[in-house]
């Protein structure tokens, strides 16, 4: 998607979602204090927590972080790509994986 503005080579400009990202037991009604997370978007890391070589802050008491996900990255031009933003969390010996989209926020 091309934008009204323009994007010089070699600048970056990010549009980016304040978001709560909840961390919850395997049945889903346990809120987990103190878990780690590490966020990368496209690969780079944007948030990460001590188990991640990190020095971001650990969920809260109701199992919270509050992350900015990319929603759309223009990366030298004035064309639009969608980042993959991919969190990891760990928590009680255990590492889990998921892929958040936003193209449709």
């Amino acid at each position: 998607m091309t934008s009204p503005f323009s994007v010089y080579s070699g600048a970056r400009l990010s549009l980016e979602l304040q978001r709560f990202v909840f961390v919850r037991d395997e049945s889903n009604t346990t809120a987990i204090e103190g878990a780690d997370l590490l966020l990368t978007v496209d690969g780079e890391e944007l948030y990460s927590t001590e188990h991640y070589g990190g020095t971001d802050g650990k969920s809260d008491g109701n199992g919270r972080f509050l992350l900015y996900l990319v929603k759309r990255l223009f990366d030298g031009t004035n064309t639009s790509v969608f980042p993959q933003n991919d969190i990891r969390v760990w928590y009680g010996g255990g590492d889990v994986e998921r892929e958040v989209v936003l193209s449709s926020v």
